[in-house]
């Protein structure tokens, strides 16, 4: 009997442990299987999106890369790995927890040995005296004493500063785990050093020798890695600077530790709150003990808070809400005044109240942290609900004051929302926010920022005023509180101290092991360093990516640098928009089980979305066919073991872009580029302006017969001295073979255009002389009537067709332009391409869609044939044209137009073109691309619509310019060229200047070559000069034609140079 009551009640409190235990097992294999299973396999299911690569952009050959993506490394620093694994990391955290102040990097490496051999030296009694709160003295810095050894976290620091120690020591699990038993002797007088050598067995003076030889290698590793980064090359100014980048990347981590635990314990973000309320208000010791801080690294975290937000207010947030706005245009309430008050109050409601936006009377609404300082505090009491400061103005009864007789007016009424007095300045300001409301632009300007900027400040300002006073209120409400602290600073309540006290373990431990950029693209020798010896760089990491890189360079900037263009980062916009497809992807990614559609999805959100850091086309071809050189993103993800399943790894390859192989010739377009880089100034011609030849500004086009573009250099290419450069177009560098930043008239090389059009359709003949190139009534000089004829000493007198065009006579196509009606010279513009798209920007595929292949975004090209693409810019149209006002030219006008000037405009590539459809009487359609991924680009073009008769009438006279003409001894003679070349020049006048001078004046050259049976269709603009064409521009035209490349186009033809 008394056996059995020994043992009953073991049996039963044994029997009630097995029964909670049952009960508990039930809860969590039963009840809460789906809850934890999908937990479980969250842990061990990872998963990444695979980035595609971006096609490559190619030369005409198809074998000549201009742009590509290469694969590069990014050094990484993480600052967790840092300190557990390098010797510096671990002495200076090692100090700082001993010392509870953040001991630097520099001054540890100064010290490094010593400071080190000091912590060894240290030992199991030191720590026990440590964790009762006694002041522990390390190279005459001291610990001090603790009052409260638990609140300083006394035993917790001891502990990791023995870890560190037992790293330094290099000592191994079960070295450390007996350690550990040594250490638990309070009276154990042996130091760690000592301690570590009857462990090893080597001998202690042994173990310090070694101990300091690694760490002296240590020293000479990172300053070696700080001369390969390029800080500093020998002696220790590299070493310092690496040494002071690590300690930024280091306060980083520390700052953003220090924002979650203060997020945690308030509920709000730091930045909330002014610098002044943090440093004087609220009592934020419970950070600095966590994080090992003195009162100087508090006080540095508190100012930068302020500082971030500051410039987050400008340059993030006002972006952010334009972006926003912009996001919302397509699916946006009628109502702007709303979605503009919305969008502007947003930031600073609680998160749960922003979808309540869009009332007019909002004044319900609680602004951020203002609601909830009462709640987040120890001891204190509200006192009342707190003023709203961002609604409208209350009225008498309570509810929203009206406004005034303006109340119909947007403005007026945005004014009223935001609180602001009824001034003309207040509305103008509205109306200037409403305008950012409506605008479909993905791209802001500087003005716009800095205005939404401004109304955000003053609403931020507003708030933070109120909640300066609510600090206030709730500071004398718990003066008598034993809670609050004893400078009479708030104390968070103690239930929200331990969340931000639980949660603290894993925020150090998760930020600090998050990689921070220390170099974008480190060399070789770099990559090679930490690849090769990682054992000696803990903390440093290199990771491969990619970027994209210009492999064709020209002189002062990569070759074709304006046709091909530049990427770019996502838009926010375009962030902005996919916002719910993300948060469906992260939603799906994280489900436990999923179905076959679900994955479909997966695999459907993966291809499509953009990633941020991911690059997209911005300009020139990089943006017009961006659809095919980006490719679609792929996923892969290793699953566990679900529903007792193992489920199989998935892979989702990424598919690459497609690559473009454009019509560029790089040996003509370096010829090309090279003119303007290194242009001949003719010092021998007294009529040339020298000065323009400083800073060139213009555009060389050189083509096939057949509209492939083999060259397309535009001046100035590259700006290397910012500094020193002029304010008008020589400034500006830009694409200028498609484009006219200024009025562009083409002058005399619309002359022959006018000729043939004229012969073809009897309106003159080619033996017909006109009236004579004779004196001007009006002024001094020779010409027809209003129009004035180049020569200065005598008349050209009465010319025939031929004549008129190799002296380039103004009077003879001023008489053309008479005879010519306005309906007439519609047609021949259309005729030779005048005023329309030049096709570089139609890209219909043989063999169906653009970019079928890999990219497959660009649906039916090949039927639609010219999409709505940005990127490349082409300005084709004529105003003269595009006015409907051509019937009705004034007979000045007419004279006018016919001589290429005041009411007809072109840019290059629309000049080439017409002069091959002048060479063939095929006006073809120009090409940039041949092909994109496995579709190519086929020849297309029109009859111009004028009998051979009258264009070989033109031919032969364009073919004497040369030996006979306007360009004679001008060094576009077959002699000097070694072939023949059939041109045109031409100048005209663009703008005035002052009295005396002569007028500034565009000139060109235009032609082709051989004149009998051409290969290539040149010419050359020349942007802005006080010379005509046969002073100016013939010498850029023989600069650039003498060029070996060329030659050796004429001499071995386009198919021969591509082998």
């Amino acid at each position: 009997m008394v056996g059995r009551e020994r043992v009953l009640a073991p049996i039963v409190l044994l029997g009630l442990a097995l029964s909670v235990l049952g009960a508990r097992l039930f809860q969590v294999q039963v009840l809460e299987h789906d809850v934890w299973a999908r937990e479980a396999t969250n842990l061990v299911r990872s998963g990444s999106i695979l980035p595609f690569r971006r096609g490559r952009i190619l030369d005409r050959t198809g074998t000549r890369e201009l742009v590509r993506d290469e694969e590069i490394y990014r050094l990484e620093f993480v600052w967790r790995d840092f300190r557990r694994e390098h010797p510096l990391g671990q002495v200076a955290h090692a100090r700082s927890l001993l010392l509870g102040r953040p001991v630097t990097l520099g001054e540890t490496l100064a010290q490094l040995e010593e400071h080190a051999l000091e912590l060894l030296r240290l030992g199991p009694r030191e720590e026990h005296l440590f964790i009762a709160g006694g002041a522990l003295t390390i190279s005459g810095d001291s610990s001090g004493t603790a009052a409260d050894a638990a609140l300083e976290r006394r035993a917790g620091r001891a502990g990791d500063a023995r870890f560190y120690i037992e790293r330094l020591l290099g000592l191994d699990r079960g070295e450390r785990r007996e350690l550990r038993e040594l250490a638990r002797e309070p009276e154990e007088r042996a130091s760690w050093l000592e301690l570590a050598a009857q462990l090893t067995g080597e001998p202690a003076a042994d173990l310090e020798e070694r101990l300091g030889r690694e760490l002296g290698a240590a020293r000479f590793h990172l300053s070696l890695l700080a001369e390969r980064l390029g800080l500093g090359s020998g002696g220790d100014a590299g070493l310092d600077n690496l040494v002071s980048l690590l300690e930024v990347r280091r306060a980083q981590v520390g700052d953003a530790v220090a924002d979650d635990l203060f997020h945690q314990a308030a509920g709000f973000k730091a930045w909330c709150l002014r610098p002044s309320a943090l440093a004087g208000v609220i009592d934020l010791d419970f950070i600095r003990r966590r994080l090992d801080w003195d009162d100087q690294r508090l006080a540095s975290w508190i100012a930068s808070r302020g500082e971030a937000w500051d410039r987050w207010l400008g340059q993030g947030l006002a972006p952010r809400v334009l972006a926003e706005l912009r996001a919302e245009v397509d699916e946006a309430r009628e109502d702007a005044v709303l979605r503009l008050h919305s969008a502007l109050l947003q930031p600073f409601l609680e998160a749960h109240e922003t979808a309540a936006l869009g009332a007019e009377d909002e004044r319900a609404l609680s602004p951020a942290v203002l609601g909830r300082l009462a709640g987040v505090f120890a001891g204190t009491s509200s006192g009342g609900e707190p003023a709203n400061p961002l609604a409208p103005p209350a009225s008498a009864h309570g509810a929203a004051e009206a406004p005034g007789p303006q109340a119909r007016e947007p403005a007026a009424r945005l004014a009223h929302l935001l609180a602001w007095p009824p001034t003309a300045e207040a509305l103008s300001r509205a109306g200037d926010l409403l305008a950012l409301a409506d605008t479909r632009r993905r791209v802001w300007h500087a003005p716009e920022q800095e205005l939404l900027a401004a109304t955000l400040a003053e609403l931020d300002d507003r708030l933070k005023d109120a909640i300066d006073g609510q600090l206030a209120r709730l500071v004398r409400s718990a003066s008598t509180t034993p809670l609050v602290a004893a400078d009479r600073r708030l104390r968070f309540r103690p239930e929200r101290l331990k969340l931000a006290r639980d949660r603290a373990p894993y925020v150090i431990r998760d930020r600090g092991g998050r990689p921070r950029l220390l170099q974008a693209a480190p060399s070789y020798e770099v990559v090679h360093l930490l690849s090769r010896h990682p054992e000696r760089y803990g903390g440093f990491r290199v990771r491969p990516t990619t970027r994209r890189v210009s492999v064709a360079q020209g002189f002062d900037a990569p070759l074709a640098a304006s046709l091909i263009g530049k990427v770019r980062q996502p838009y926010l916009v375009d962030l902005l928009r996919q916002r719910r497809a993300e948060a469906e992807l992260s939603e799906l990614r994280r489900r436990r089980v999923r179905s076959k559609d679900d994955e479909s999805r997966v695999e459907e959100l993966v291809r499509v979305l953009l990633r941020a850091g991911q690059v997209q086309g911005g300009s020139g071809l990089e943006g017009y066919l961006d659809r095919e050189l980006s490719g679609r993103h792929g996923y892969a993800e290793t699953q566990g073991l679900a529903e007792r399943e193992e489920r199989a790894a998935w892979y989702l390859a990424p598919e690459d872009g497609v690559d473009v192989v454009t019509t560029l010739d790089l040996d003509l377009q370096l010829a090309a580029e090279r003119v303007w880089a290194q242009p001949e100034v003719p010092w021998e011609d007294p009529k040339a302006d020298t000065a323009w030849f400083r800073n060139p500004v213009g555009a060389i086009v050189l083509m096939t017969p057949e509209g492939e573009l083999l060259a397309a250099a535009s001046a100035p290419s590259g700006l290397s001295s910012a500094a020193a450069l002029p304010t008008d177009e020589r400034g500006v560098v830009r694409e200028r073979t498609l484009t006219r930043p200024t009025f562009q008239p083409p002058g005399s090389v619309f002359k022959p255009f006018v000729a043939a059009w004229c012969l073809d359709r009897g309106l003159v003949s080619g033996t017909q002389p006109l009236e004579d190139c004779a004196a001007l009534d009006d002024r001094e000089g020779f010409g027809w009537r209003t129009m004035a004829c180049h020569t200065r000493s005598v008349g050209h007198g009465p010319l025939a067709v031929e004549a008129a065009l190799k002296v380039s006579c103004n009077a003879y196509f001023a008489q053309l332009g008479e005879l010519l009606p306005g309906g007439e010279l519609a047609g021949l513009c259309h005729a030779f391409g005048f005023g329309e798209p030049s096709g570089v920007r139609t890209f219909t595929m043989d063999g169906g869609a653009v970019g079928a292949g890999a990219a497959g975004a660009a649906g039916a090209a090949g039927a639609a044939g010219v999409e709505r693409r940005s990127g490349l810019v082409e300005q084709a149209s004529m105003t003269l044209l595009d006015s409907g006002q051509v019937a009705d030219l004034s007979p000045a006008n007419r004279r006018r137009a016919a001589n290429g000037l005041a009411v007809i405009e072109a840019t290059p590539v629309q000049v080439a073109r017409a002069y091959a459809g002048l060479a063939t009487g095929t006006l073809p359609q120009v090409s940039l691309v041949r092909t994109v991924g496995a579709g190519s680009l086929p020849a297309l073009g029109r009859p111009v619509g004028i009998g051979d008769r009258a264009l070989d009438e033109v031919r032969a006279a364009l073919a004497k310019v040369a030996t006979e003409g306007s360009a004679r001894g001008k060094g576009l003679d077959p002699v000097t060229l070694g072939f023949s070349l059939a041109l045109k020049t031409g100048s005209a006048d663009y703008r005035a200047t002052t009295p005396g001078q002569p007028v500034r004046k565009h000139t060109w050259i235009a032609g082709w070559f051989p004149a009998t049976d051409p290969v290539a269709i040149v010419t050359v603009f020349l942007h802005d000069t006080s010379a005509t064409s046969s002073h100016s521009a013939v010498y850029i035209a023989s600069q650039f034609l003498r060029q070996a490349a060329v030659l050796d186009l004429v001499e071995n033809g386009l198919e021969e140079r591509g082998r």
